[in-house]
């Protein structure tokens, strides 16, 4: 049986009650908006938060996504970040999730690579063999 995987919605709105989320989202896709010249890159992470040092008034979690008024360069911009761009949500304390299957391949390609790296191989541990003594 396959484990499925919380909403992203119910994972947003549980880690806003404990403080800011930081959103990992695949900006080139149709429906999000960001700064335009932010749209080329194959992530972005949006910090968004109830009580964030800079208020963000208008945010909103639906069904649908995360709005949020965002300053990027010290100029506002209003941000569309539907759930299908979404694939990784993390909170103040590290926690959070992602979910695989919206990925960006790039992330994916990105992440094995690290994964590989840090699963060289380790030599063999010496063995200890009890030897008989006369």
């Amino acid at each position: 049986m396959a484990f499925e995987l919380p909403e992203k919605r119910v994972v947003a709105e549980q880690l806003l009650r404990k403080g800011s989320l930081h959103v990992h989202l695949d900006p080139r896709m149709t429906d999000v908006v960001v700064p335009p010249w932010l749209k080329h890159q194959a992530q972005l992470v949006v910090a968004v938060g109830h009580y964030m040092p800079i208020t963000i008034p208008d945010l909103r979690v639906d069904e649908h996504g995360i709005f949020a008024t965002r300053s990027f360069s010290r100029t506002s911009h209003s941000c569309w970040m539907p759930w299908d761009a979404i694939f990784a949500l993390v909170g103040d304390e590290g926690r959070g999730m992602v979910w695989p299957e919206s990925m960006p391949a790039e992330i994916v390609a990105e992440v094995e690579r690290e994964t590989a790296k840090t699963s060289v191989k380790k030599k063999p541990r010496a063995k200890l063999v009890v030897v008989a003594t006369s």
